[in-house]
């Protein structure tokens, strides 16, 4: 479908934007010549995720899963999660806040970042302004996750439990008291 098609589009967009290959191989990747991609700057991308977050919002595929692939392969954060709260994937919110706090502590933001809800002075990630408190993210995941899948969540959490203690060291200890 034709939405399907712009989908695609600003995804590729994304992909390339945060790609790490030569642009002299981009034409054959990617099928943009090199001098085409300096026409990809960081408001362009931003419009891209923007327009995909607008289709969203009335648009819903048959099957999310290969688009969704795309979109984090484009790197496009806000999409990412307004996606993963509509379809109730608790685990892959709390994924995402993680690999964001890892990149945001490491301070290794790729030349493909643009100014965004994730960033501060086009710098440092700012994964705050976009993601509830990290007590009400995983007692939403407890909370929603299949029981079927529940320990897949408990394991996410336990095996990064210093990220979470680090970041809310009172919530945090308020969901392991139960209190």
């Amino acid at each position: 479908s034709i939405t399907d098609d712009l989908v695609m589009i600003f995804c590729t967009a994304g992909k390339i934007y945060h790609s790490n290959i030569p642009s002299s191989e981009m034409e054959e990747k990617f099928g943009i010549t090199s001098e085409d991609v300096h026409l990809l700057t960081p408001e362009v991308i931003q419009d891209c995720e923007l327009s995909l977050q607008s289709l969203f919002s009335v648009y819903k595929p048959l099957d999310i899963r290969p688009i969704l692939i795309e979109i984090e392969d484009a790197k496009y954060y806000n999409v990412m999660l307004s996606i993963y709260k509509s379809e109730n994937m608790y685990q892959n919110i709390l994924y995402l806040w993680i690999q964001l706090q890892a990149k945001q502590n490491s301070r290794q933001v790729d030349h493909g970042d643009y100014e965004n809800p994730f960033l501060e002075s086009g710098s440092e990630i700012n994964v705050k302004n976009i993601f509830q408190s990290v007590p009400n993210m995983v007692h939403n995941a407890l909370k929603n996750t299949p029981p079927n899948q529940i320990s897949n969540v408990v394991n996410l959490i336990a095996k990064n439990f210093s990220t979470f203690v680090t970041n809310d060291p009172k919530g945090i200890a308020r969901i392991v008291t139960c209190d």
